[in-house]
């Protein structure tokens, strides 16, 4: 349940719902959101703006 709420929560806010990846560029289309009730979960996704598309790289969850 909570890797689909992340999964709804980027469709809607790709750009505000999680960070950037790499601090230093913080208008970068790399970024990275905590998820699960705990913070267990991780997702590093791209947002590729000009065909309002978000990829999903890497989900990592820890129990």
């Amino acid at each position: 349940a909570a890797f689909a709420e992340a999964r709804a929560t980027l469709e809607l806010a790709p750009w505000t719902a999680g960070t950037p990846y790499h601090e230093h560029r913080p208008d970068s289309p790399m970024r990275a959101l905590s998820f699960g009730p705990n913070g267990q979960g991780d997702i590093v996704y791209l947002v590729i703006e000009d065909l309002r598309r978000v990829d999903l790289l890497v989900v990592l969850w820890f129990s």
